[in-house]
């Protein structure tokens, strides 16, 4: 997990300079509000629902998948609301948050929902101890990202493509 999580750590850097020096610090301002709210979700409403995940994961077992079943459509009815509340809010304040781009609010309800689904693997993985392969996940999604960073960059440099 902690080497996962080091990698982790290194993909979001590389991602961010490759971004930077693609379009400018201008130019990546909005990818930026992006993360920014990216990170603010995550830690208020996703990491309680992975949370949430390893402890039911624990409770039923790693291999009765039945038992929680109603928990994640709950769970995913839950994000849902979240994705297109978060989008809304971003859509009214747009401008302020995006300066221009206006459709960027549409990414942040893609950016609940994507990360809740990784969240909610890394929580059945927790759940189930395997350690390992949560930190794998964690690594490889992070350094996904900094390679289509550097593909975005090489071939479609633009805001809404880093987004």
């Amino acid at each position: 997990m902690i080497a996962g999580a080091a990698l982790a750590a290194i993909g979001a850097y590389l991602f961010q300079v490759i971004g930077t020096r693609a379009l400018g610090n201008g130019g990546f301002a909005p990818v930026g509000t992006l993360w920014t709210i990216q990170y603010l979700l995550v830690s208020v409403v996703l990491l309680p629902i992975e949370t949430h995940v390893a402890r039911q994961s624990l409770i039923a077992g790693a291999t009765d998948l039945r038992a929680s079943g109603l928990s994640l459509i709950r769970l995913w009815e839950w994000l849902t609301v979240v994705a297109v509340a978060a989008s809304a809010v971003c859509w009214l304040v747009r401008d302020q948050l995006f300066r221009g781009p206006d459709d960027l609010a549409l990414v942040v309800g893609a950016i609940v929902l994507a990360y809740g689904a990784f969240l909610i693997v890394r929580g059945r993985l927790a759940g189930a101890e395997r350690f390992k392969a949560y930190g794998v996940v964690t690594a490889s999604e992070s350094m996904a990202r900094a390679v289509a960073a550097a593909l975005v960059a090489a071939f479609v440099p633009s805001v809404r493509a880093f987004a």
